[in-house]
């Protein structure tokens, strides 16, 4: 996990972009993505992925 200028915390991971019926996956393969997190009683949070974001076509 990182945080930003603004004082954001990321979570850096890595995933897939899920394409059509076959291949199952994208053809790029695994990417590093970044997610939101928000910590709660000292514990961080990853928030929900705006997977709208991603051109899955």
């Amino acid at each position: 996990m990182v945080d930003d200028p603004s004082g954001n915390w990321w979570m850096e991971l890595l995933g897939i972009r899920p394409k059509g019926q076959w291949p199952p996956f994208h053809v790029l393969g695994r990417e590093t993505m970044l997610a939101p997190v928000r910590w709660e009683h000292g514990w961080p949070v990853v928030e929900p992925y705006d997977t709208a974001m991603l051109d899955v076509t």
